[in-house]
Protein backbone atom coordinates (compact mmCIF):
# COMPACT_ATOMS: atom_id res chain seq x y z
CA UNK A 1 0.00 0.00 0.00
CA UNK A 2 1.31 3.41 -0.75
CA UNK A 3 0.02 6.77 0.34
CA UNK A 4 -0.16 9.47 -2.00
CA UNK A 5 -2.19 13.10 -2.52
CA UNK A 6 -2.88 12.27 -5.75
CA UNK A 7 -6.37 10.19 -5.71
CA UNK A 8 -5.98 9.08 -9.56
CA UNK A 9 -2.63 7.36 -8.78
CA UNK A 10 -3.06 3.64 -7.90
CA UNK A 11 -0.05 1.67 -6.76
CA UNK A 12 0.91 -1.31 -4.60
CA UNK A 13 4.56 -0.57 -4.56
CA UNK A 14 5.87 -0.80 -0.59
CA UNK A 15 6.76 3.05 -0.71
CA UNK A 16 5.76 6.24 1.32
CA UNK A 17 7.61 9.30 0.53
CA UNK A 18 7.88 11.81 3.11
CA UNK A 19 8.28 14.94 2.99
CA UNK A 20 11.44 17.49 4.14
CA UNK A 21 11.82 18.30 7.72
CA UNK A 22 11.88 22.03 6.99
CA UNK A 23 8.75 21.66 5.17
CA UNK A 24 5.16 21.92 6.20
CA UNK A 25 3.41 18.56 6.60
CA UNK A 26 0.40 18.07 4.59
CA UNK A 27 -1.95 15.32 5.34
CA UNK A 28 -2.45 13.34 2.33
CA UNK A 29 -5.87 13.68 0.78
CA UNK A 30 -5.89 10.19 -0.38
CA UNK A 31 -4.50 6.48 0.49
CA UNK A 32 -4.28 4.82 -2.78
CA UNK A 33 -5.62 0.74 -2.60
CA UNK A 34 -4.51 -1.52 -5.06
CA UNK A 35 -7.09 -1.19 -7.75
CA UNK A 36 -9.64 -3.98 -8.24
CA UNK A 37 -9.22 -6.85 -10.31
CA UNK A 38 -11.25 -7.49 -13.39
CA UNK A 39 -13.60 -9.84 -11.66
CA UNK A 40 -14.33 -7.99 -8.77
CA UNK A 41 -15.25 -4.95 -11.00
CA UNK A 42 -17.34 -6.79 -12.59
CA UNK A 43 -19.39 -7.95 -10.14
CA UNK A 44 -19.65 -4.25 -8.70
CA UNK A 45 -20.72 -3.59 -12.43
CA UNK A 46 -23.65 -6.74 -12.06
CA UNK A 47 -24.51 -5.68 -8.78
CA UNK A 48 -25.23 -1.81 -9.25
CA UNK A 49 -26.16 -1.80 -13.39
CA UNK A 50 -27.71 -5.12 -13.45
CA UNK A 51 -26.74 -7.44 -16.16
CA UNK A 52 -28.42 -8.27 -20.11
CA UNK A 53 -30.47 -11.76 -19.94
CA UNK A 54 -30.52 -13.87 -22.50
CA UNK A 55 -33.87 -15.58 -23.43
CA UNK A 56 -34.91 -19.07 -23.96
CA UNK A 57 -36.76 -18.36 -27.00
CA UNK A 58 -33.15 -16.98 -28.19
CA UNK A 59 -31.28 -20.35 -26.84
CA UNK A 60 -33.98 -22.46 -29.06
CA UNK A 61 -33.09 -20.54 -32.28
CA UNK A 62 -29.28 -21.56 -31.81
CA UNK A 63 -29.65 -25.02 -31.09
CA UNK A 64 -32.05 -25.15 -34.10
CA UNK A 65 -29.87 -23.60 -36.40
CA UNK A 66 -26.70 -25.88 -35.07
CA UNK A 67 -28.94 -29.23 -35.50
CA UNK A 68 -30.73 -28.55 -38.79
CA UNK A 69 -28.96 -25.46 -40.85
CA UNK A 70 -26.12 -27.00 -42.99
CA UNK A 71 -24.15 -23.89 -43.13
CA UNK A 72 -23.51 -24.69 -39.31
CA UNK A 73 -20.97 -27.28 -40.22
CA UNK A 74 -18.76 -24.53 -42.01
CA UNK A 75 -17.45 -23.93 -39.00
CA UNK A 76 -16.36 -27.11 -37.91
CA UNK A 77 -12.62 -28.36 -38.76
CA UNK A 78 -12.26 -32.06 -39.83
CA UNK A 79 -9.01 -34.07 -38.50
CA UNK A 80 -8.16 -35.43 -42.19
CA UNK A 81 -8.56 -39.01 -40.67
CA UNK A 82 -12.26 -40.33 -42.53
CA UNK A 83 -13.05 -42.38 -40.44
CA UNK A 84 -12.80 -40.57 -37.12
CA UNK A 85 -14.45 -37.44 -38.95
CA UNK A 86 -17.29 -39.99 -39.50
CA UNK A 87 -18.01 -40.61 -35.61
CA UNK A 88 -17.81 -36.43 -35.13
CA UNK A 89 -20.27 -34.48 -35.00
CA UNK A 90 -20.46 -32.12 -38.22
CA UNK A 91 -17.31 -34.39 -39.42
CA UNK A 92 -14.77 -32.70 -36.51
CA UNK A 93 -14.31 -30.00 -34.00
CA UNK A 94 -16.31 -27.18 -33.58
CA UNK A 95 -16.55 -23.77 -31.75
CA UNK A 96 -16.73 -23.44 -28.22
CA UNK A 97 -15.21 -27.30 -27.65
CA UNK A 98 -12.08 -28.06 -25.90
CA UNK A 99 -10.20 -31.32 -27.11
CA UNK A 100 -7.92 -33.17 -25.21
CA UNK A 101 -5.51 -35.36 -27.24
CA UNK A 102 -3.68 -38.28 -25.03
CA UNK A 103 -1.57 -40.74 -25.65
CA UNK A 104 2.30 -42.39 -24.45
CA UNK A 105 4.94 -40.52 -25.99
CA UNK A 106 6.09 -40.86 -29.41
CA UNK A 107 2.29 -42.20 -30.60
CA UNK A 108 1.63 -39.13 -32.75
CA UNK A 109 -0.53 -36.07 -30.66
CA UNK A 110 0.96 -33.66 -32.80
CA UNK A 111 0.79 -35.13 -35.72
CA UNK A 112 -2.52 -35.60 -35.12
CA UNK A 113 -3.08 -32.13 -34.14
CA UNK A 114 -0.94 -30.41 -37.10
CA UNK A 115 -3.23 -32.51 -39.51
CA UNK A 116 -6.46 -30.63 -37.92
CA UNK A 117 -4.33 -27.37 -38.24
CA UNK A 118 -3.57 -28.20 -41.87
CA UNK A 119 -6.92 -28.93 -43.12
CA UNK A 120 -8.11 -25.51 -41.52
CA UNK A 121 -5.17 -23.78 -43.31
CA UNK A 122 -4.91 -25.52 -46.71
CA UNK A 123 -8.92 -26.71 -47.22
CA UNK A 124 -10.99 -24.34 -45.52
CA UNK A 125 -8.99 -21.27 -46.00
CA UNK A 126 -8.78 -20.29 -42.45
CA UNK A 127 -5.99 -19.25 -39.51
CA UNK A 128 -4.14 -22.07 -37.66
CA UNK A 129 -3.14 -20.82 -34.44
CA UNK A 130 -0.47 -22.91 -32.97
CA UNK A 131 1.17 -22.40 -30.11
CA UNK A 132 4.36 -25.35 -29.87
CA UNK A 133 6.24 -25.71 -26.42
CA UNK A 134 8.09 -28.63 -27.28
CA UNK A 135 9.36 -28.22 -31.51
CA UNK A 136 10.64 -25.27 -32.78
CA UNK A 137 8.66 -23.65 -36.18
CA UNK A 138 11.40 -25.21 -38.54
CA UNK A 139 10.53 -29.12 -37.16
CA UNK A 140 6.64 -28.45 -37.44
CA UNK A 141 7.49 -27.16 -40.55
CA UNK A 142 9.25 -30.28 -41.96
CA UNK A 143 6.39 -32.43 -40.23
CA UNK A 144 3.52 -30.17 -42.04
CA UNK A 145 5.86 -30.67 -45.42
CA UNK A 146 6.96 -34.10 -45.31
CA UNK A 147 2.43 -34.92 -44.98
CA UNK A 148 2.03 -32.56 -47.60
CA UNK A 149 4.20 -34.39 -50.02
CA UNK A 150 3.99 -38.07 -48.63
CA UNK A 151 7.55 -38.62 -48.35
CA UNK A 152 8.74 -40.10 -44.57
CA UNK A 153 11.01 -37.62 -43.09
CA UNK A 154 13.61 -40.49 -42.25
CA UNK A 155 14.70 -40.10 -45.76
CA UNK A 156 16.19 -36.86 -45.39
CA UNK A 157 17.30 -37.69 -41.67
CA UNK A 158 19.67 -40.16 -43.00
CA UNK A 159 20.32 -38.67 -46.02
CA UNK A 160 19.53 -41.25 -48.47
CA UNK A 161 17.24 -39.17 -50.68
CA UNK A 162 17.83 -38.36 -54.29
CA UNK A 163 17.74 -35.25 -56.03
CA UNK A 164 13.83 -35.46 -57.11
CA UNK A 165 12.89 -36.37 -53.93
CA UNK A 166 14.58 -33.39 -52.41
CA UNK A 167 13.10 -31.35 -55.38
CA UNK A 168 9.74 -32.30 -54.16
CA UNK A 169 10.05 -31.59 -50.55
CA UNK A 170 11.56 -28.90 -51.32
CA UNK A 171 8.22 -27.14 -53.15
CA UNK A 172 6.40 -28.64 -50.26
CA UNK A 173 7.87 -26.79 -47.60
CA UNK A 174 7.01 -23.40 -49.76
CA UNK A 175 3.20 -24.63 -50.75
CA UNK A 176 3.03 -24.97 -46.84
CA UNK A 177 4.60 -21.98 -45.87
CA UNK A 178 2.03 -20.19 -47.95
CA UNK A 179 -0.91 -21.13 -45.97
CA UNK A 180 -2.45 -18.93 -43.33
CA UNK A 181 -0.70 -21.09 -39.97
CA UNK A 182 0.62 -19.02 -37.40
CA UNK A 183 3.07 -20.78 -35.37
CA UNK A 184 4.37 -19.61 -31.97
CA UNK A 185 7.06 -21.52 -30.43
CA UNK A 186 8.25 -18.91 -27.57
CA UNK A 187 5.00 -18.66 -25.88
CA UNK A 188 5.24 -20.72 -22.81
CA UNK A 189 3.34 -18.54 -20.13
CA UNK A 190 -0.64 -18.82 -19.95
CA UNK A 191 -1.50 -15.12 -19.47
CA UNK A 192 0.83 -14.85 -22.99
CA UNK A 193 -0.91 -17.16 -24.73
CA UNK A 194 -4.76 -16.26 -24.33
CA UNK A 195 -3.16 -12.59 -25.09
CA UNK A 196 -1.96 -13.44 -28.01
CA UNK A 197 -5.17 -16.23 -29.21
CA UNK A 198 -7.50 -13.14 -28.43
CA UNK A 199 -5.64 -10.82 -30.50
CA UNK A 200 -5.00 -12.81 -33.60
CA UNK A 201 -8.84 -14.17 -33.43
CA UNK A 202 -10.18 -10.66 -33.10
CA UNK A 203 -7.89 -9.55 -36.23
CA UNK A 204 -7.90 -13.19 -38.50
CA UNK A 205 -10.71 -16.19 -39.07
CA UNK A 206 -8.76 -18.21 -36.81
CA UNK A 207 -10.66 -21.81 -37.19
CA UNK A 208 -8.73 -24.02 -34.96
CA UNK A 209 -5.99 -23.42 -31.98
CA UNK A 210 -3.66 -25.43 -30.85
CA UNK A 211 -1.17 -26.28 -27.87
CA UNK A 212 1.51 -28.53 -27.94
CA UNK A 213 1.47 -29.75 -25.30
CA UNK A 214 -0.65 -28.78 -22.12
CA UNK A 215 2.20 -29.77 -19.21
CA UNK A 216 4.67 -27.07 -20.18
CA UNK A 217 2.33 -24.55 -19.87
CA UNK A 218 3.57 -21.89 -17.01
CA UNK A 219 1.30 -20.16 -14.83
CA UNK A 220 1.58 -16.80 -12.68
CA UNK A 221 1.34 -18.71 -9.58
CA UNK A 222 4.39 -21.43 -9.71
CA UNK A 223 3.37 -22.26 -5.60
CA UNK A 224 0.31 -23.69 -6.03
CA UNK A 225 0.76 -27.37 -6.75
CA UNK A 226 0.96 -28.81 -10.83
CA UNK A 227 -2.67 -30.36 -10.19
CA UNK A 228 -4.28 -27.31 -9.60
CA UNK A 229 -2.16 -25.63 -12.37
CA UNK A 230 -2.97 -27.70 -15.05
CA UNK A 231 -6.75 -27.22 -13.82
CA UNK A 232 -6.00 -23.71 -13.69
CA UNK A 233 -4.62 -24.21 -17.58
CA UNK A 234 -7.66 -26.18 -18.54
CA UNK A 235 -9.70 -24.18 -17.06
CA UNK A 236 -8.76 -21.06 -18.78
CA UNK A 237 -8.29 -22.50 -22.11
CA UNK A 238 -12.33 -23.75 -22.08
CA UNK A 239 -12.84 -19.76 -21.74
CA UNK A 240 -10.98 -19.18 -24.33
CA UNK A 241 -12.50 -21.19 -26.71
Amino acid sequence: MAIDTNHQVFSSEPIIVLPDPDEDFTLPMFIAMDPPTHTEQRIRNITERGYAESSLSDAAQDLLKEMFDPSAGENYVPTGLTDYDKSLKRGGFGPRQLVTIGARPGKGKTTFALNCAAHCAKNLKRHALIFSLEMDTSELLAKLASSHSGMPLRHFEDNVQNAKQAKRFSEAVHEVSKWPLIIKDDAYNLNLILAISRNEARRKDVGVIIVDYCQLIKVSEQRKPREQQIAEISRELKLLA
